[in-house]
């Protein structure tokens, strides 16, 4: 009960954000609003609206008597989910850009929730893998080019193990691994040995 009452609202309340902002997407989409470009736009604003106050609410957490750390990092969180919606609506659903470049972009925003994990604290580390890790999948039925997912999920590997060696972060190397043991499961039993190999490979040294 005292778990609940100080983080699990929050953790319920970032969630609902994050599930939100891609609701945001996807009802835009269904119902037609706006030109396609305005729409990921939109989209995207939102997701950095998200940020920007998660960083504001970082601020007033360090001030006295402030305690609102965790509702920050969420809010990032949930800022940084609803970008992964937009790129992949951009590349997916309207083809305003090629899958390359919304790889690229996946990859950026990777790398920068994993930097600000590093102001907010593991559990926004958490959301930041989880997210990447899921990045590739929502790009179905428009897969990534083997060699693009392959990149991205090795740059990913190795990006959550050195943040969460920095950090001494153990549940979010954990989780890390997990995600890209799933995805060398994937790989292998959709018959890319050679991709299975390479991830495989990578999660033993960030393991280690």
């Amino acid at each position: 009960s005292t778990w609940l009452a100080e983080n699990g609202l929050a953790w319920i309340g970032g969630g609902g954000l994050a599930l939100g902002g891609l609701l945001i997407v996807a009802y835009a989409a269904q119902r037609g609003f706006f030109t396609p470009a305005l729409r990921i736009l939109t989209a995207a604003a939102t997701g950095g609206v998200m940020i920007a106050a998660s960083e504001w609410i970082r601020r007033q957490s360090r001030a006295p008597g402030g305690r609102h750390a965790l509702a920050a990092a969420l809010a990032a969180g949930a800022g940084a989910v609803t970008l992964y919606g937009a790129v992949w609506a951009a590349a997916a659903l309207y083809q305003l850009i090629p899958l390359p470049t919304a790889a690229l972009l996946a990859v950026l925003i990777s790398l920068g929730l994993l930097s600000l994990s590093l102001l907010h604290g593991e559990p926004l580390a958490l959301l930041a893998v989880l997210g990447a890790a899921l990045a590739p999948a929502l790009a179905s039925p428009h897969p990534w080019p083997p060699y693009v997912q392959d990149g991205y999920l090795l740059l990913l590997t190795a990006t959550a193990a050195a943040v969460s060696a920095r950090r001494r972060w153990a549940l979010a190397n954990l989780a890390s691994l997990l995600a890209m043991t799933v995805w060398a499961l994937i790989d292998l039993v959709t018959g890319r040995e050679t991709s299975a190999a390479l991830l495989s490979a990578a999660i033993a040294v960030a393991g280690a």
